[in-house]
């Protein structure tokens, strides 16, 4: 299995991450999708969509961010292995309950969600640490190399987050860098539905 060491001193071990996991989070956050209003067409005289609303516009973007950060969160929780013994204090240490405290953030009570929270805002602090662990993890899916680079350069060229923002990854536009994994060990690839689902062909 492939290995990454974090900024922290913290080792990885990076296996496929679980496609099922992935698929049902989209399905699931697909729900929540926002709907454009109606507006009146004064051409066709008849209420339709109005997808320019700006109130929309926002709330889709938000939606969109939402869906990958959760789609990399579950890439990270079913696809990463900590490497003992650790340079940093670990998911069960009182550093990460102070941090959260400060951040306003409530503890999470299972287990992988206190891996999530310790490896996001203690093991791997910067953009650089999560790209370390995202590449190789879209590799490992069979992800094609031009996706992977796309990915890659996404997470410093979102336009919803600043370029030196060193706390976290920049998030790729769901849309525009469409990334199109192997579903890993079932010798099927995904495919999008078109409403931010993609599924086993």
């Amino acid at each position: 299995m492939e290995r990454v060491t974090l900024s922290t001193g913290v080792i990885l071990e990076l296996r496929a991450p679980s496609q099922w996991a992935f698929i049902e989070a989209q399905r699931q956050i697909a729900k929540r999708k926002p709907q454009p209003p109606l507006a009146l067409n004064q051409e066709k005289g008849r209420q339709e969509p109005n997808e320019n609303d700006p109130v929309f516009a926002a709330a889709i973007s938000q939606w969109e961010r939402d869906l990958v950060e959760q789609l990399y969160d579950i890439g990270i929780v079913t696809g990463t292995t900590v490497i003992d013994p650790l340079p940093i204090p670990g998911p069960e240490s009182t550093d990460l309950d102070d941090l959260l405290t400060v951040l306003r953030i409530e503890p999470a009570k299972s287990q992988k969600g206190r891996y999530l929270q310790w490896l996001k805002y203690l093991a791997a602090p910067t953009a650089a640490d999560i790209t370390a662990i995202i590449t190789p993890l879209l590799r490992i899916m069979g992800t094609s190399e031009a996706d992977v680079a796309r990915a890659t350069e996404s997470f410093r060229s979102d336009e919803g987050w600043p370029a030196d923002n060193g706390n976290r990854a920049q998030r790729r536009h769901p849309e525009r860098d469409t990334v199109r994994p192997d579903v890993a060990g079932a010798g099927a690839n995904l495919r999008g539905t078109g409403d931010g689902t993609v599924l086993p062909v």
